[in-house]
């Protein structure tokens, strides 16, 4: 897996090729809460983490709008993500974020919902 930070115009680009920005009819919100971390510190932790386990994906992050940021995986044989991570901020300590799937197996979301608690707990 590739760690590729973009730009906010690109990933509001991609949002809008993928459908991401306007509607989630096809996708599968897996799972949603609120955690203790900011925003950025909760979508940027995930890929690090998966680098490792999943060298055939690219993983994306980087901000949307102000509070506002994106991660996910894409997968480039499906030219589609698997799973992407919305997370908006609260408040300058803590976020909300939303998991949704796509072309993903159950055990590796779990996995990847793993790895999002468990970057929450880190400090």
């Amino acid at each position: 897996m590739k760690v590729t930070i973009l730009p906010p115009a690109l990933i509001i680009a991609a949002c809008v090729v993928t459908g991401i920005g306007s509607s989630r009819a096809q996708d599968a919100l897996y799972r949603s809460q609120d955690f203790a971390r900011s925003a950025a510190e909760i979508a940027d932790c995930p890929g690090h983490v998966l680098i490792r386990r999943h060298p055939e994906l690219s993983y994306v992050s980087g901000p949307t709008s102000p509070g506002v940021f994106i991660a996910g995986a894409w997968s480039q044989s499906l030219h589609d993500y698997t799973w992407l991570l919305i997370a908006k901020s609260t408040s300058s300590k803590s976020s909300r974020i939303d998991l949704y799937i796509r072309n993903i197996e159950t055990a590796e979301i779990d996995e990847v919902w793993q790895v999002i608690e468990e970057c929450a707990k880190r400090q």
